[in-house]
């Protein structure tokens, strides 16, 4: 049995993809945090939700930033977390990169995508993200 069994578990099932390009990722959170004026990030735990595009309550894409030295709500220190309509998508380092989901609509691609999309509209009014607001005070308030 191999030390470590994550590589197996990801190519056994396939169902996830490096992501080698999340300092893009970073980037447009950080855009967005930006807007919000929510800057600093250091030492904080910081969420963003993305919106449903067809108004769901369930955020489309749920992300955590883990910018402190600790684990905290099971995302490592300086960390991001992300969730695609509540199920977990990836994990990811601005460094080292990570791993996350290849599905249809849940990848790469897809989440640089509406994340952009998303903090062009952002920047554009800060105040039109209150449900988005109002998830990740909810999930830091937890």
């Amino acid at each position: 049995m191999p030390s470590d069994p994550t590589p197996d578990i990801v190519a056994t099932f396939g169902q996830a993809e490096p992501a080698a390009d999340a300092s893009d990722v970073f980037l447009e959170l950080a855009r967005i945090a930006t807007a919000r004026g929510q800057i600093p990030l250091k030492g904080t735990v910081w969420s963003c939700a993305i919106p449903d595009p067809e108004g769901r309550p369930i955020p489309r894409w749920l992300f955590t930033i883990n910018a402190t030295d600790a684990d905290v709500a099971g995302v490592p220190p300086f960390c991001l977390s992300v969730e695609w309509y509540g199920w977990p998508a990836g994990l990811l380092h601005p460094a080292a990169g990570g791993i996350l989901a290849a599905a249809s609509e849940a990848n790469l691609a897809q989440l640089l995508a509406d994340l952009g999309d998303y903090a062009d509209r952002v920047e554009a009014d800060p105040e039109l993200d209150q449900l988005a607001r109002d998830v990740a005070d909810a999930i830091e308030g937890s």
